[in-house]
């Protein structure tokens, strides 16, 4: 699930959701969680499912970064920031 979220293959990610996936525990090789790299897809449905899962935006990867952080630096575009602050069901 880690690897289709960092290579922005989010069909995948929201298929295995579907099928029940517990995205919480969910890691990445720096500890990063799922919405450490869903932004790069741009996919703010993802982002929101994966907050309504449970999923913490501002749990830090092994460098201390949060996943809003994470965006920040990479350049990703406001409503994707900005989905990653609000939570699931904000606009």
């Amino acid at each position: 699930m880690f690897l289709a979220a960092a290579h922005g293959d989010t069909p995948e990610v929201h298929r295995l959701l579907d099928a029940g996936v517990d995205p919480r525990g969910v890691r990445g090789p720096q500890g990063q969680s799922l919405l450490h790299v869903a932004h790069r897809a741009g996919d703010i449905t993802l982002i929101r499912r994966l907050r309504s899962a449970g999923v913490d935006p501002l749990a830090p990867d092994s460098l201390g970064w949060s996943a809003v952080r994470a965006a920040q630096t990479a350049g990703a575009p406001a409503p994707v920031i900005e989905a990653l602050r609000t939570g699931p069901h904000n606009d």
